[in-house]
């Protein structure tokens, strides 16, 4: 897929993950496609996949675990509609989808404006005071 990563619109609801997989990025694509279309109850969301610009596993295994430097994929997740049920509609479907991705192997981390919330949701996000992600 050629394309470039979109610049968030505050008024839609938005997240970024950062996928450390071994997968190809099609396969992530199609695992990202399957669960956007059952998780987010009836919400319209895209949900491309990028090549992570900032991946760089060199020397990660000597230092805290950095998902964007761990992660070759990043995927743009983005809702077309900003009412305040989209909002809510979005970010549970957003826990859901990194639960899901983190059962079939992948470390997941969100980068939005609700990562409690996923933290919370999912048992796990980056911070700096705990950086390493669960299994």
């Amino acid at each position: 897929m050629v394309g470039t990563m979109a610049t968030p619109d505050a008024d839609t609801p938005y997240c970024r993950l950062y996928i450390d997989t071994k997968e190809s990025r099609e396969a992530v694509q199609a695992l990202l496609d399957a669960l956007t279309s059952s998780r987010f109850d009836h919400l319209q969301v895209s949900a491309p996949v990028f090549k992570n610009h900032g991946y760089d596993p060199v020397g990660l295994s000597s230092r805290s675990y950095d998902p964007i430097e761990a992660s070759p994929w990043t995927a743009e997740i983005d809702a077309e509609e900003g009412s305040p049920q989209a909002f809510e509609t979005f970010q549970a479907g957003i826990s859901a989808v990194i639960g899901d991705l983190r059962a079939a192997g992948f470390k997941v981390t969100a980068s939005c404006d609700f990562e409690d919330r996923v933290a919370a949701e999912t048992g796990w996000n980056w911070t700096s005071e705990n950086p390493e992600p669960p299994g």
